[in-house]
């Protein structure tokens, strides 16, 4: 996927989301503001990433607009804040909970990609009560990511091989939001 230049944020991105918000029992009133919007490429594609501030919730929604259709594409919930505290690393391959770093997060997600029959292997990368989560089995490595609440759980649809889990991984524990846009989220009812 490639970015685009910024454009304006624009009301209308917020109005896709109101029927989820209505749902969590939210309004529109809850956002303070549309901070910021972006345009990415992926192939023939474009899609507007439009990141609206919740001063109720005290986290971000990232909506993602295809731009031809004008449709709502998918959403996710950052709590941005939990994003820059030390991530923890957690796995029943792991002795205790670990500080996470670069080689210790390539070494036991590489270790579940050898182990697609155990149905207890995962990884969860936890950050201020925030965390990304991954299981493999023999179709591939299941992607979730939980922000806030339970209410905030989202789960990427299609299974993903272990070189999207690690970036996703990476960029997690380096407080970039690149995982966050870069993959389709849906929510997820927990």
């Amino acid at each position: 996927m490639r970015r685009v230049e910024p454009v304006t944020p624009i009301d209308e991105d917020l109005k896709l989301v109101e029927p989820f918000l209505k749902e969590m029992g939210l309004t529109s009133e809850s956002f303070l503001e549309l901070e910021k919007s972006y345009e990415y490429e992926s192939g023939d594609q474009k899609y507007r990433h439009s990141l609206l501030w919740s001063n109720s919730l005290k986290a971000h929604f990232v909506v993602i607009k295809d731009c031809a259709s004008g449709k709502l594409h998918g959403y996710t919930c950052q709590d941005i804040e939990a994003q820059y505290k030390p991530c923890k690393l957690i796995s029943p391959y792991l002795e205790d909970d670990y500080a996470a770093d670069a080689e210790l997060i390539d070494e036991l997600l590489d270790l579940l990609d050898r182990k697609p029959e155990d149905r207890n292997a995962f990884a969860v990368m936890e950050a201020g009560g925030c965390y990304i989560q991954t299981a493999r089995d023999e179709d591939g490595f299941v992607l979730e990511y939980q922000a806030v609440a339970k209410e905030f759980h989202f789960v990427v649809p299609e299974k993903l091989d272990v070189g999207d889990v690690k970036k996703a991984f990476h960029s997690f524990n380096e407080g970039d939001d690149k995982w966050s846009y870069c993959l389709e989220w849906e929510h997820l009812e927990l």
